[in-house]
């Protein structure tokens, strides 16, 4: 998809549980979401991750979904992202990177309004959007769709189990 700099973006999933997660064209500044410019401007946005995670959403029915390639969104996707939509739903893992995220993309989006909503694909599942699709069915992500946390409860709940593995500092 075109960047801000006329150059191709794209990027790749390593396999297994190899990290980094997500693997980008060398110089790709993850400034436009996968598939932002296809989104409908002023309508609720969801995003997931990955590439692949975007078009299981598609495939359940869900419309407007983009990935970010990770678990946040950086500044210059909030940025992005602002200027035509206000309503955002992340679906992030349960894991401590998606824990992370959700602290993270809340910190980024603070300064341009955006409104946050996250579902949270339980840890012990070990799935990301696409997993949780083709192990589950589609009635099970959607429960989870209709019972999404705002983000004072996703930034409560995150900090509440960052804390209790020890894996955030502490605030004090």
């Amino acid at each position: 998809w075109k960047q801000p700099s006329g150059s191709a973006g794209y990027w790749a999933r390593s396999l297994g549980d190899a990290e980094p997660k997500y693997l980008f064209r060398s110089g790709m500044k993850k400034t436009i979401p996968y598939l932002a410019s296809e989104a409908s401007p002023s309508s609720r946005l969801m995003a997931v991750e990955g590439a692949r995670d975007v078009f299981a959403l598609k495939m359940m029915g869900f419309k407007n979904v983009i990935g970010v390639g990770g678990a946040m969104f950086n500044l210059a996707q909030c940025r992005y992202i602002a200027d035509t939509h206000h309503h955002v739903i992340h679906v992030v893992d349960g894991d401590l990177a998606g824990l992370k995220g959700i602290v993270q993309t809340l910190e980024n989006a603070l300064e341009f309004g955006l409104k946050f909503e996250f579902v949270i694909i339980p840890s012990e599942s070990g799935d990301d959007p696409d997993d949780y699709r083709r192990n589950k069915n589609h009635d099970d992500f959607h429960r989870l769709y209709a019972n999404r946390l705002s983000a004072g409860s996703a930034l409560g709940l995150a900090y509440a189990k960052l804390s209790s593995e020890a894996k955030f500092p502490d605030m004090a």
